[in-house]
């Protein structure tokens, strides 16, 4: 697993927060997803990968895949 930016060998902090995603967030894991048009119950149901240069996942009942990044948080049920 490269952490580092290939062009650069520095650190590629964007592609940490998709390792981070993928370690906390296995598929499978039922969280709380911030979307534009607010917040939802969904499930993890692809690896975190990085689209471009934005981190990004896929959810059950979302079309596509979504950014990650400040959106997600595990559900907790009471």
């Amino acid at each position: 697993m490269n952490l580092f930016d290939q062009q650069t060998d520095k650190p590629n902090p964007k592609k940490q927060i998709v390792d981070c995603f993928n370690r906390d967030f296995p598929v499978g894991t039922k969280v709380i997803l911030r979307r534009d048009s607010g917040e939802i119950f969904t499930e993890v149901t692809g690896e975190a990968y990085l689209h471009g240069r934005t981190p990004v996942a896929h959810f059950r009942h979302v079309s596509g895949c979504y950014a990650i990044e400040g959106r997600v948080r595990l559900f907790r049920s009471q």
